[in-house]
């Protein structure tokens, strides 16, 4: 019950793994299927992957992971730290 009523305070994300933590439901890696060898090249942290206030992945992720931007979508960036 509190797991669903709870909300991860992403910030600027520095302190947030993009695949291992729940900060968009159940961590990317899980909900994804993914094997860690699959993200390896990737950058961890979720600060990588947020640019002036904004989703930006990288081609090379969306590649790998199509729907992952309208996954991401659903999660607010704050405009200011």
């Amino acid at each position: 019950m509190i797991k669903e009523n709870s909300r991860w305070i992403v910030g600027d994300g520095a302190e947030i793994n993009f695949w291992l933590d729940a900060w968009c439901g159940d961590p990317l890696i899980q909900t994804l299927n993914l094997k860690s060898s699959q993200i390896s090249s990737f950058p961890l942290k979720l600060c990588n992957y947020i640019h002036d206030f904004h989703w930006h992945l990288p081609e090379e992720v969306t590649h790998l992971i199509p729907n992952l931007d309208l996954l991401v979508a659903q999660v607010t960036i704050p405009n200011q730290s």
